[in-house]
């Protein structure tokens, strides 16, 4: 009889919250009824937009932005106007460079994927190390123990902080080469 009334505690407000809940709901919905027939009686109806429509639209750059990956190359901003928003009309960017400057763009790519790739496998080791000191931390018993563990957990998640920053900044700065390099290649 005890176990009937726990159980019933525990179950009545998830009942009785589900009932409340299920009549916000319905009147939520007559709401929302409420306001588009509104809507419709002023006038206003809403715009579908189709896929066909959407592959006609030209799309053009919402920033301005220059490359500044070596001094030689010079480029010419984009932007877009508050004019030009509606139409978004395309302007290209040009680009001037010899093929010294290409090949020392493609010199720089692949020295920054092998940092890349150099600081993804030292995320990786970081991580996997925290995981097992953690793993270490909570299978002790020791305190004392379990203090040197927590300092070199501290450690480790120290190192994996600037671990992660220089990753994110080498795989940035190789975006920013491989998209001089595709512009570049564009011409």
């Amino acid at each position: 009889m005890n176990l009937k009334k726990i159980a019933a505690g525990f179950i009545l407000p998830f009942l009785l919250t589900s009932l409340l809940c299920s009549q916000s709901i319905v009147e939520l919905a007559k709401n929302e009824k409420q306001r588009r027939t509104n809507l419709r009686l002023q006038g206003k109806r809403g715009k579908i937009v189709t896929k066909a429509e959407l592959k006609n639209i030209k799309r053009g750059a919402a920033l301005t932005t220059t490359l500044s990956l070596t001094s030689s190359i010079r480029s010419q901003s984009v932007t877009s106007t508050p004019e030009e928003s509606p139409a978004r009309k395309e302007q290209p960017i040009e680009v001037q460079a010899d093929d010294q400057e290409v090949e020392d763009l493609k010199t720089l790519q692949i020295q920054l994927e092998d940092q890349w790739e150099k600081a993804k496998g030292n995320v990786n080791i970081l991580s996997r190390k925290l995981n097992t000191l953690w793993k270490q931390f909570y299978s002790m018993d020791d305190l004392s123990a379990r203090e040197n563990v927590q300092s070199e957990i501290s450690r480790t998640s120290q190192q994996l902080q600037v671990a992660k920053g220089e990753e994110t900044s080498t795989r940035e700065e190789l975006r920013k080469v491989i998209a001089a390099l595709r512009i570049i290649d564009k011409e």
